[in-house]
């Protein structure tokens, strides 16, 4: 049987505005924009021609997943919509530096993410800046589903992207081990858990391992 539309991307908006503290930028009355092609049907080439997180849609939610008063997610949708995004603050920058209106985030375009997932009810992709240098480096397509990783690429500056081979992808799209085993790695398993639970790898999984 084929799989309702926003299953399971609307349960994982639910659990991203559940138990935490939330500002939203949601209009009322807005007109439904066109809904797009499906994620599998544009981000079949390299991430260079994948579709921007930032068209998810206008509704913009600032989540405050551990309630110390500085936004920790930014999450992108439409009511009734085809497209989610999480925009995650790895690094804890957004208290210092993005603003406290998610509208005006939205319009500037800008919000200090560590790791963007783009989801739809078929596929998610991933954007991470593993190293911490301010540039993605690494970038997934994944299962939406389960979370599995279907494809990877390491990218670079002025480079191509490079196809990783199956055995060095992350467990999952939310697998902590993509940024190494530190306090980074740490931030992000616990604020994926809190927003994208159901693609965080269970307590069965191996241990945590850096995509390459």
């Amino acid at each position: 049987m084929k799989r309702s539309p926003l299953r399971p991307v609307a349960r994982l908006v639910v659990l991203s505005l559940a138990a935490a503290s939330v500002t939203s930028s949601a209009g009322a009355g807005a007109p439904a924009p066109p809904r797009p092609a499906p994620l599998a049907a544009r981000a079949g080439g390299p991430p260079a021609t994948w579709p921007s997180p930032w068209e998810a849609g206008e509704d913009a939610h600032l989540v405050d997943v551990d309630e110390d008063g500085a936004a920790d997610v930014l999450v992108l949708g439409e009511e009734g919509g085809r497209e989610f995004a999480w925009f995650v603050d790895v690094d804890g920058e957004a208290a210092r530096s993005a603003p406290r209106d998610p509208e005006r985030i939205f319009r500037a375009r800008r919000f200090p993410a560590a790791a963007v997932l783009l989801a739809d009810d078929d596929t998610v992709l991933g954007w991470y800046d593993t190293a911490g240098r301010g540039t993605f480096d690494l970038a997934l397509v994944g299962d939406a589903d389960t979370g599995a990783v279907r494809r990877a690429f390491r990218l670079g500056p002025g480079k191509a992207p490079t196809a990783l081979p199956r055995e060095a992808f992350p467990r999952t799209v939310a697998d902590p081990g993509i940024f190494g085993a530190g306090a980074r790695a740490r931030r992000f398993d616990a604020l994926a858990r809190a927003v994208v639970g159901i693609w965080s790898p269970g307590e069965g999984a191996p241990a945590p391992r850096r995509a390459r």
